[in-house]
C-alpha cells in the first residue's frame, strides 16, 4: 500500500499595510459586554463582516457587521468547530447576503492583544482554505489587534524551442558500428509550469466606535452574585478549622503574613510539616545573609485597602501583593528570563548587574533607537514606534511569566481559605509582579529595565504602586 503523501504546510509572510478594520457601535457594544461578563477566560466566535476597496491600491477596508459567540475557553486558549448554529444565526439575523463573509473573533481576556504562535497558525490553516481570512483579537482593556490574509500563488512558466538531432546505429558481430540514421534533425516547443503558494497577511488598523456600558445594572447584579459565592475577604481571613493553630495578625485577626505553615486537615488528625523560615516585621526588610535584600513591607497601620475594580459594589480589601511574597529564587529566575528575553537562559551564566548595564545596547540592536532623549527630533516618530514594539514584546513576556506557580504561596493561601483549590495562579499574579518590580529596582539603572517596571505596574491593584517603586534600602 502506497504511503499517503503529507500536505506541505504553507509559509506565512507578514507585509506592511494601511488597511483598516471598522468596528461600528452595534458590534463594539457586544464586544465590550462580552469582555465584561467573560473577563477571566478567553472566548471566541464567528465575526461577520463586509469588505470595501482593493488590496492593490491601499483602499481595502473590513467593516464588521455582527458576531456570534461559539466558545468560552481557558484563561489562555479557546477554539471551536463550525456548527449549524452559525447558519441558523445568519438566517435569524438577516446575514445571508453574498457580500457577508465569516472571520474569527476571540479574546485575550486580561492579556495584551497580539498574534501569538497559535493565532498565526490559525492564519495559515484558515488562509489555506479560503481566499481571504480575517481575525480580530480583543481584550478586556479595549485594545484590539486584527489581520487579514490572502493566499498568494506564484506561477513560474518556462518556454523554449528545443532542437533534437537523432542518430541511430548498431554494432555488428565483428564489432563494426553500422550507421542506420545519421543527423536527422527536429525541433519542438517545450513548456513547463511550476506553482508555489504562501499565506500573506496584513495587520489592520483598528477603528472602533466609542460606546457606553449600557449593561451596568446587569453587571452589578452579576458582581453581587459572584461576591456572595466568592472567597472571604483577604483583609480579614478567619481560621477555617478549630484545629488550625492560627496566629494573631492585624488587630488580633488572622492574616496571611506571619503564620506558621501547617498541612491541610484530614478528618480530626493533623500532621505538622517542617515550618518554613518566618519573615521579619512589616517595616523591616526580609533579609538573607547570603543575598541582597529586595522586598519591603509597609507598616501595619499604613496598609491600604483598595478596590480591585471600578465596580461600586466591590468591597475595599488589602491586596495580596502587600501581604504575601513570591518565592525569591523563582523571582530571580523570572527576572532573568524577562531581562534577557529568553525562557531557556542558563541562569548560572548570567550576572544580573552586568547584564542590565549593557542591556540597553543589546535591545537597541533588536528594536532600534529607544531612548528619545539621545536622538534628534527628526527621529522622534521612529523612536516612538520602536518603544511601542518593545512594550508589546514586554507585555507578551509578562503575560507568560507572571502566571508561574509558587506552590508554597498557594498552599498558604488555600490553607487559610479552607479549600485546596480556592486560589490559583491568576490570584498570585499581583504578588509575582510586585516582587519582580522590587527585585528589578535593586539592579543598575537601565532605560529598558525601567520600561519593564512600568509595564509590570499594570498588574498591581490601583493604589498599591507606591509600595513597589523606589523602595531600595
Amino acid at each position: 500500500m502506497a504511503e499517503k503523501k503529507k500536505t506541505e504546510r504553507l509559509q506565512l509572510r507578514k507585509s506592511a499595510s494601511t488597511f483598516k478594520i471598522v468596528i461600528p457601535e452595534s458590534v463594539e457594544s457586544k464586544i465590550r459586554h462580552l469582555c465584561s461578563i467573560v473577563h477571566d477566560v478567553e472566548w471566541s466566535g464567528t465575526l461577520f463582516y463586509r469588505h470595501e476597496g482593493s488590496l492593490e491600491d491601499g483602499t481595502f477596508k473590513v467593516i464588521c457587521v455582527d458576531l456570534f459567540v461559539m466558545d468560552i475557553g481557558s484563561s489562555a486558549y479557546t477554539e471551536y468547530d463550525e456548527s449549524p448554529d452559525v447558519l441558523t444565526y445568519r438566517i435569524d439575523h438577516d446575514l445571508l447576503g453574498e457580500d457577508i463573509q465569516e472571520g474569527l473573533i476571540h479574546s485575550h481576556n486580561n492579556m495584551s492583544t497580539f498574534f501569538s504562535g497559535t493565532d498565526t497558525n490559525t492564519l495559515i490553516d484558515e488562509g489555506t482554505n479560503s481566499n481571504h481570512f480575517v481575525s480580530l483579537i480583543v481584550n478586556n482593556a479595549g485594545v484590539y489587534t486584527a489581520g487579514v490574509t490572502r493566499r498568494m500563488v506564484t506561477e513560474t512558466k518556462a518556454e523554449a524551442r528545443i532542437k533534437f538531432t537523432e542518430r541511430e546505429y548498431y554494432d555488428s558481430y565483428d564489432g563494426e558500428r553500422v550507421i542506420v540514421k545519421d543527423g536527422d534533425v527536429r525541433e519542438e516547443d517545450k513548456e513547463e509550469s511550476r506553482q508555489t503558494q504562501i499565506i500573506e497577511w496584513f495587520e489592520l488598523i483598528v477603528e472602533k466606535a466609542d460606546v457606553a456600558n449600557n449593561f451596568e445594572e446587569i453587571d452589578s447584579r452579576l458582581a453581587e452574585i459572584r461576591r456572595s459565592k466568592s472567597r472571604p475577604k483577604t483583609s480579614t481571613i478567619i481560621s477555617p478549622s478549630s484545629s488550625y493553630k492560627g496566629y494573631n495578625g492585624y488587630n488580633g485577626v488572622q492574616t496571611l503574613n506571619d503564620r506558621e505553615k501547617y498541612p491541610y486537615v484530614s478528618s480530626n488528625k493533623q500532621s505538622v510539616k517542617e515550618e518554613p523560615k518566618q519573615r521579619t516585621l512589616f517595616n523591616e526588610w526580609e533579609y538573607d545573609e547570603t543575598d541582597t535584600p529586595w522586598r519591603v513591607y509597609p507598616k501595619q497601620e499604613e496598609l491600604p485597602k483598595v478596590k480591585k475594580s471600578a465596580d461600586p459594589n466591590d468591597a475595599y480589601e488589602t491586596p495580596l501583593c502587600l501581604m504575601e511574597s513570591f518565592d525569591k529564587e523563582l523571582i530571580k529566575s523570572l527576572a532573568l528570563q524577562l531581562l534577557t528575553g529568553s525562557i531557556i537562559i542558563n541562569e548560572k551564566a548570567i550576572d544580573p548587574d552586568k547584564w542590565v548595564e549593557k542591556m540597553d545596547t543589546i535591545y537597541e540592536k533588536r528594536f532600534g533607537p529607544l531612548d528619545i532623549d539621545k536622538y534628534p527630533p527628526s527621529r522622534t516618530d521612529e523612536v516612538l514606534g520602536n518603544n511601542e514594539r518593545l512594550e508589546e514584546w514586554i507585555d507578551g513576556m509578562c503575560d507568560f511569566l507572571l502566571y508561574t506557580e509558587d506552590e508554597d504561596l498557594l498552599d498558604r493561601l488555600n490553607l487559610v481559605a479552607g479549600r485546596r483549590d480556592y486560589y490559583d495562579t491568576s490570584d498570585t499574579v499581583e504578588v509575582c509582579a510586585g516582587d519582580l518590580i522590587n527585585y528589578l529596582e535593586t539592579l543598575p539603572e537601565s532605560y529598558v529595565k525601567n520600561i519593564m517596571v512600568k509595564r509590570l505596574l499594570r498588574y498591581l491593584p490601583n493604589g498599591t504602586e507606591e509600595y513597589f517603586v523606589s523602595k531600595k534600602p
